[in-house]
């Protein structure tokens, strides 16, 4: 109960600082270059079982867009499937050590470390403070509050970052998520509503609308978001079980 009470505070709070809604001409601060198809083309060889021709899939995606880095992401959810557990380590430490300046290094560094929570979050941490404008380490954060069961710690911390960056389609998606989990239902509308302004065609935004509305009891909101969502991408697999509902 009192956790609850927590949350309901910390959407309140976040409510009020939203009352005067977005400012106009709003633009998504972390647009990534690679389609998202592309992302979708390597996941379906991921979910085939062929994860040699995913990683080399991914490897290309990174070579065209080196400062992608869903591109990194993606590709280190492969090598996590091809190679050993001592190599996978030892690449993203070495990385570190060949470029401490790069924040995106420190960020696959505490991915690929995410169980040992220490030492992700100082490997986050890191990535935060030489590239604050980018959310993935943001998110990365949030998760190990989420993991630990600090479910309070993992909204403020998103609510926290956001205020800072108001603009990114990736902290607002993953906001909503978290609240979409936790039945507080109006406050992942906020967030949507926000990221369908950044990115209104973004098919993740718009599923995760219309599992926000099937809650709030808009069946024909929910049918038309998951509808246009898998119109354009059908390979979103967690749709069609809200659409089917």
């Amino acid at each position: 109960m009192l956790l609850r009470g927590r949350l309901h505070l910390v959407a309140l709070a976040a409510l009020l600082l939203s009352a005067c809604g977005p400012r106009a001409d709003w633009v998504d601060s972390d647009a990534d270059p690679v389609p998202l198809a592309s992302l979708y083309d390597g996941q379906e060889l991921l979910q085939a079982r062929r994860f040699v021709d995913a990683a080399a899939h991914f490897e290309a995606l990174v070579a065209a867009h080196p400062g992608s880095w869903q591109a990194h992401r993606a590709l280190q959810d492969a090598l996590r499937r091809t190679l050993p557990a001592a190599d996978f380590a030892r690449r993203y430490v070495e990385a570190t050590e060949q470029r401490p300046d790069d924040a995106l290094s420190w960020y696959l560094r505490g991915r690929a470390r995410i169980q040992d929570a220490d030492e992700a979050r100082l490997c986050f941490q890191k990535a935060t403070s030489l590239s604050p404008e980018q959310p993935w380490a943001h998110v990365g954060l949030a998760y190990l509050h989420y993991a630990r069961g600090d479910l309070f710690s993992a909204v403020e911390h998103y609510e926290q970052t956001i205020d800072d960056l108001p603009r990114s389609r990736t902290l607002r998606l993953a906001a909503a998520n978290q609240y979409i989990e936790l039945r507080l239902l109006v406050q992942a509308q906020r967030h949507l509503q926000v990221g369908l302004r950044l990115a209104e065609d973004d098919p993740e935004l718009q599923a995760a609308m219309g599992k926000t509305q099937i809650g709030l009891g808009n069946d024909a909101g929910a049918l038309r978001w998951l509808e246009g969502a898998l119109a354009t991408e059908p390979r979103m697999a967690d749709a069609y079980l809200p659409l089917a509902l």
